[in-house]
């Protein structure tokens, strides 16, 4: 048992349980770190006591796993970190809810990377746009093909219907298409 404590300690997510009348039994060190609050603290107190500012989230994801229902994920804003929360219920050995395992995963990081891309999507779609160009990404294995929306513009198609994956050759002259993907074929093989 002191072997599971001592990894549940140092894995990089912050980690509690709380029993079924919403008080934490456990916290992690790092949860510990996360929220600013001691493992001597958050133990035996509930959630208004110890995370005033999300303990009701908490409830909420008690209450659904008391009533046997999926807890959906959860993101949190706390300074300047982007939380997400996953909640599961525990079951004792009769099968009954006993509690909830909560799990709190800073995803700042990953936050900023997939606003950051969104940022350099739209520069990009924008400068394609202005140049009147279109881009294309070809998946081999499975010989289809994503083609930016400019491309149905240029091709006199209607920019607003689904962008959907295409097979790759659809978009050649049936007079080229053999040519076409014998050439692929050479440049993919080495040729």
């Amino acid at each position: 048992m002191l072997q599971i404590e001592a990894v549940y300690d140092k894995v990089p997510v912050g980690l509690c349980y709380l029993n079924r009348d919403g008080i934490f039994v456990t916290v992690n060190d790092q949860l510990s770190r996360m929220l600013g609050v001691s493992s001597d603290h958050a133990a035996g107190r509930s959630v208004e006591d110890v995370v005033p500012d999300h303990a009701a989230l908490l409830r909420a994801s008690l209450v659904a796993a008391l009533k046997e229902k999926p807890i959906p994920d959860h993101k949190m804003q706390r300074g300047t970190e982007t939380l997400m929360i996953s909640a599961a219920p525990v079951t004792n050995d009769l099968g009954e809810v006993a509690g909830i395992s909560v799990a709190y995963t800073n995803i700042t990081n990953m936050t900023q990377i997939s606003e950051r891309l969104a940022e350099i999507e739209q520069r990009t779609t924008y400068a394609l746009e202005s140049a009147g160009q279109w881009i294309w990404d070809m998946n081999i294995a499975t010989n289809r093909v994503w083609r930016s929306p400019q491309y149905r513009t240029l091709l006199g198609l209607d920019p607003a219907s689904p962008a959907a994956e295409n097979v790759a050759w659809d978009i050649v002259h049936p007079d080229d298409k053999a040519r076409t993907i014998e050439a692929f074929e050479d440049v993919v093989s080495g040729r």
